[in-house]
């Protein structure tokens, strides 16, 4: 089991135990919600990327390969064909991070973390650090080619 330590300020531990939940859990709803809007605006940059290369080449990323990367040779076409790929995977890797932080980080923050003591809260911060650490486990992306 993964533990986690987390630090928190002396007038914090000062308050109540429900007082003290409720305040924990509006800094992990904020978190993931800033969480959101920075894979939110990354996702975007990755898509402006993207649509470069399409107009520079009149094409998607996957009929590049197949029908441009085969037949030419070329330095420049290697090239962007590196960078097209590493933005196609930070792509795809930022819409996967979203869509587990929507569906686990806030719902399940939301859910969990409703009433209970600080020792339950703490359990249900393994469970969300296991949940994720098993994606990644059975889910390896690939960097590079």
């Amino acid at each position: 089991m993964v533990e986690m330590t987390l630090r928190v300020p002396q007038t914090l531990i000062q308050l109540p135990e429900s007082e003290r939940g409720k305040r924990i859990r509006a800094g992990l709803q904020e978190a993931a919600r800033a969480r959101i809007r920075q894979l939110q605006a990354d996702i975007a940059a990755s898509k402006e990327e993207l649509a470069r290369f399409e107009a520079r080449y009149g094409m998607s990323f996957s009929r590049f390969e197949v029908e441009l990367l085969t037949q030419q040779d070329s330095l420049q076409i290697h090239e962007d064909y590196n960078d097209w790929f590493y933005w196609q995977s930070v792509l795809e890797e930022k819409q996967r991070l979203l869509a587990d932080l929507q569906v686990i980080g806030l719902h399940l923050v939301a859910r969990f973390f409703r009433g209970g003591t600080m020792r339950h809260i703490i359990l249900r911060l393994y469970l969300i650090r296991i949940i994720f650490i098993s994606r990644a486990l059975l889910n390896p992306r690939r960097c590079s080619r």
